[in-house]
């Protein structure tokens, strides 16, 4: 397994910068390409948050409102066996028209996928349920699952 920390300072020259740098990890992989992965599907896609960048609606500041929006999903996994979530891969589906619709997940596009990386790994037994949370915060995007 590869994991985005330092794990130990055996490698680091004696220096022991583990408390420190692992302060900054990246919880976020961006410009994966899904289709390229050796992976394990543990449940269904299901959307996350939706976001209508048309929207007129502000916020106290007078911001449009979805800079700042949450969303909690629940998903069960659809595995018959034991397995560990380490990461939840997300991609962007845009809706132009009702005919026309861009998503990130096309293989035949060059945009890429991402994955919000799960900081303690979860061990997910047959049929358990997952709670994904999803919150814009400022324009940014955080994701959390339990």
């Amino acid at each position: 397994m590869e994991t985005s920390c330092v794990i130990s300072n055996k490698r680091t020259c004696g220096f022991k910068i583990a408390p420190f740098i692992n302060e900054y990890q990246a919880t976020t992989q961006r410009d994966i390409d899904l289709s390229t992965l050796d992976y394990t599907r543990i449940t269904e896609p299901t959307k996350l948050l939706t976001l209508d960048l048309n929207s007129r609606d502000r916020d106290s500041r007078g911001l449009p409102t979805f800079l700042n929006t949450e969303s909690v999903v629940k998903v069960e996994s659809t595995l018959e066996s034991v397995c560990v979530v380490n990461a939840l891969v997300y991609w962007f589906e845009l809706e132009m028209t009702d005919t026309v619709k861009i998503s990130t997940l096309d293989a035949g596009r060059h945009w890429k996928q991402a994955a919000s990386l799960v900081t303690d790994e979860i061990v997910c037994k047959r049929h358990k349920s997952l709670l994904i949370t999803s919150k814009i915060t400022n324009g940014c995007l955080g994701i959390n699952i339990r």
